[in-house]
């Protein structure tokens, strides 16, 4: 990203808007770790002594991931908080992240600025600076490439879950889909204010990355995933990556206040943690957090995800699938 001067009025041009975003990010755009931030061909991050980087990349549309009409803010602080949430399945400390935005011609620059005030909250909350990205024309999406960082040796994986192992979840689910199904997401303050919002509207546009719980979890858990899709598609991830079965026990699944099973089996969007971990250290995972549940256990055999001793369908959000689930 470039750097000159502060943009002025509604009629802006692409380097205008990219001074614009570097402006509004201030602080957001520098870290302990960031060598080289916005305004050169490329960023530079130094990477912890014998860690491994971990890299992520989420795309986001408009009416597919968020809501288009959406405050601008909450948009953007969505954007990077969904994108953190894969560092922090996989144990890594974020380190930095770049943007790229497609934006339509008649965008205003108010919207753009507002975008990035949600961009540099979100990336000063969870400590991952946006050092730079890239800016084009064209209908609208979003996206977001983040870097962490993690000891190679401790990183969690999607195939490791063993037979014996306890299943997991870090909290409630449903939330988000309680507030797409309600018509909640149409109905949002224009700023960023957490006592404006409802409870299941935060879930949604606010969702928490559970980074400290990952990196708790490094020496912990077999297996991790965080819960996009539901978390009947995620575990069944699990199951087929570490050739598993696993049996889940409907009564024993968080659910977010006025969550259906079917919501918090099926409607994604919720950003918890889902792991396995061995019996023994069960002591170990209560003292991660109050708001972690037990929800089942792994098993040797054919590869299949059980719910009271059922044959759970794995569907899920698919983008190419021929019809939404």
């Amino acid at each position: 990203m470039t750097n000159s001067a502060s943009i002025n009025g509604a009629a802006t041009g692409e380097f205008e808007l990219i001074d614009a975003i570097v402006k509004t990010l201030g602080a957001a755009s520098t870290g302990s770790h960031v060598l080289l931030g916005p305004g050169d061909d490329a960023a530079m991050i130094a990477l912890p002594a014998g860690d491994a980087l971990v890299t992520s990349v989420d795309t986001l549309l408009p009416d597919v991931h968020f809501p288009e009409g959406a405050a601008a803010p909450l948009i953007g602080q969505r954007a990077l908080r969904v994108s953190v949430s894969d560092l922090a399945a996989m144990g890594a400390q974020p380190l930095a992240c770049v943007i790229s935005l497609v934006l339509p011609k008649s965008t205003h620059p108010q919207w753009v600025r507002d975008l990035s005030r949600g961009f540099a909250d979100a990336a000063l909350e969870f400590g991952c600076p946006v050092t730079g990205g890239n800016l084009t024309a064209g209908p609208l999406s979003i996206c977001v490439t983040v870097q962490g960082s993690v000891p190679a040796e401790f990183a969690l994986t999607r195939d490791g879950a063993q037979p014996g192992d306890d299943v997991w979840v870090s909290g409630p689910l449903g939330g988000a889909a309680v507030a797409l199904i309600e018509g909640e997401l149409d109905r949002v303050p224009g700023l960023v204010a957490d006592a404006a919002m409802s409870q299941t509207q935060q879930q949604y546009f606010l969702p928490t990355p559970q980074l400290t719980l990952g990196v708790g979890l490094r020496l912990v858990a077999t297996s991790a995933i965080d819960i996009s899709d539901g978390l009947a598609a995620d575990l069944g991830h699990i199951v087929h990556r570490s050739e598993v079965a696993i049996a889940l026990d409907g009564a024993a699944i968080p659910r977010f206040a006025g969550a259906t099973l079917e919501q918090a089996l099926y409607g994604g969007d919720d950003y918890h943690l889902c792991f396995t971990a061995p019996k023994s250290q069960r002591d170990v995972v209560n003292q991660l957090g109050d708001g972690l549940r037990r929800i089942g256990y792994v098993s040797a055999g054919a590869p299949k995800l059980l719910l009271d001793g059922a044959v759970l369908p794995q569907r899920g959000f698919d983008h190419f699938a021929s019809e939404k689930n």
